[in-house]
């Protein structure tokens, strides 16, 4: 009876060693869970904290070039405002001795100005309606001494009106630069010098195979030499210059140009 109740008390022994080990390991396991949470937490909030950083920065770049661009505008803005200033007070001398006067009122004159002198307006005189009559001037905008006092008929704000013009109903004026046209648009050209003894050998063809593997695109090609020759025979060279066809290179140009 003794050893009967003995082996009851060892076996509720074991189980409370027992029940106790696995309490133990699950509050181990919970603490080790946890303390991996708040690591993983962590890390999570080091990022985030991280990419706000990041995200700070790039808007503070963002905000400085911004800054950046506007000074530019700004600048840029001022000097049209400068350039338009120079062009509307920029001015060229009609005609040879030209009087320049101490002041507006005339009188003798203290320099004489050639023909197409540019100079600069800084002040003006005018009549009671308004016209321009009397021009203080200098040299340039930069210039900081006045030359004296021009009437303001001797001068004219437009080069092209001092253009001689010889014939009736022919446009003098200035054309604008056309850049491209619809069928023959603009192309950045990277082209190489050929002399026409190169253009009228077997080199050529290596020059054609090099611009066929890289970005050139044009041949400039001499069609009068140094010594005055001609690169083909020219019909103008046998009227004006006929010794410039004694030694022309190319005997068919139009060979040559579909090659």
């Amino acid at each position: 009876m003794n050893k009967k109740y003995l082996l009851i008390g060892a076996v509720l022994i074991v189980g409370l060693i027992a029940g106790g080990k696995y309490a133990t390991d699950v509050v181990a396991a919970e603490k080790i869970a946890k303390e991996k949470a708040a690591a993983e937490l962590q890390v999570k909030i080091e990022n985030e904290e991280a990419h706000l950083a990041q995200a700070r920065s790039a808007f503070d770049t963002y905000l400085t070039e911004v800054e950046k661009e506007k000074l530019e505008l700004v600048k840029e803005q001022a000097e049209a405002e400068r350039q338009a200033e120079i062009e509307a007070n920029t001015f060229v001398v009609k005609k040879k001795n030209t009087p320049v006067y101490a002041s507006a009122e005339g009188g003798d004159s203290i320099l004489k100005l050639d023909k197409l002198t540019s100079v600069y307006v800084t002040s003006r005189v005018q009549d009671e309606s308004g016209v321009d009559k009397w021009y203080e001037i200098q040299y340039n905008y930069e210039d900081l001494d006045t030359i004296g006092w021009i009437e303001a008929d001797k001068l004219t704000a437009r080069r092209q009106d001092l253009i001689y013009r010889p014939y009736d109903n022919v446009d003098y004026e200035a054309w604008d630069k056309v850049d491209s046209y619809e069928s023959n648009p603009y192309t950045e050209a990277k082209g190489i010098y050929v002399s026409g003894h190169i253009a009228a050998n077997k080199r050529l063809d290596d020059l054609i195979d090099l611009a066929n593997r890289t970005a050139l695109n044009a041949f400039v090609i001499d069609v009068k030499d140094d010594n005055g020759n001609m690169l083909f025979y020219s019909e103008s060279a046998a009227k004006y210059s006929p010794s410039a066809n004694d030694r022309y290179y190319i005997k068919d140009m139009e060979a040559l140009m579909k090659s």
